[in-house]
């Protein structure tokens, strides 16, 4: 198989860029993680957007496997991500101030197979992101709901924002401008998150 990142390989923007999601991407997952480790710390999964997290664990792989439908590396790493995500609604679902398992698994499932077998995914990317940006916007109303960032971890937020900014770039480079538009949505969302954060942040959060 032969990636589009090693098309152009060389010096310019596309090889630039894909260099630069794998760094930042291992940045987000790294936050992702740190998520996983705040909700085991504190023993609380509250605040945790239980339907987002699901949701994005699938969206993630079904994200990959758009990435080897179109032959981008870049996307098919990224999609990995989905087993940090899915480790996150598991960790917060055990917890008993969480708002438990949402069983909205067994739809959300259903994504990597589809991206497989239709026969325009950049279509249903399309709505995947729509999907996704909707969901995005569950971590700040939980904050709002519930009057406490919980569990949240501001790590995490830092690092989707800084991943984000290289897919804008990526995404430019390579005229996917779903993702593009997407990723200029999901730091808007964040950066009100963290406001929020800092708004109603627990006391052992600093």
């Amino acid at each position: 198989m032969r990636f589009i990142e090693f098309e152009q390989w060389g010096w310019n923007a596309v090889s630039m860029s894909f260099i630069g999601t794998i760094i930042f991407g291992l940045i987000f997952g790294w936050g992702l993680y740190q998520q996983i480790l705040t909700i085991k710390k504190s023993n609380s999964g509250k605040s945790i957007p239980m339907v987002m997290s699901v949701y994005f664990a699938f969206h993630f792989f079904a994200f990959s496997v758009y990435g080897f439908r179109i032959h981008s590396l870049a996307m098919m790493l990224n999609g990995t991500f989905g087993f940090l995500w899915l480790g996150i609604y598991v960790c917060a679902s055990r917890k008993v101030d969480s708002d438990g398992r949402t069983n909205l698994e067994y739809l959300f499932a259903l994504m990597p197979f589809i991206m497989a077998l239709v026969p325009n995914p950049s279509v249903f990317l399309s709505i995947m992101l729509v999907t996704a940006s909707f969901f995005l916007l569950d971590s700040p109303v939980e904050i709002l709901r519930k009057k406490s960032a919980g569990s949240v971890e501001p790590k995490l937020l830092f690092c989707f924002m800084t991943s984000a900014v290289f897919w804008l770039i990526y995404s430019a480079c390579i005229s996917e401008w779903p993702l593009f538009t997407a990723n200029v949505f999901g730091i808007v969302i964040m950066i009100i998150t963290l406001v929020l954060w800092t708004k109603y942040k627990s006391p052992y959060q600093t």
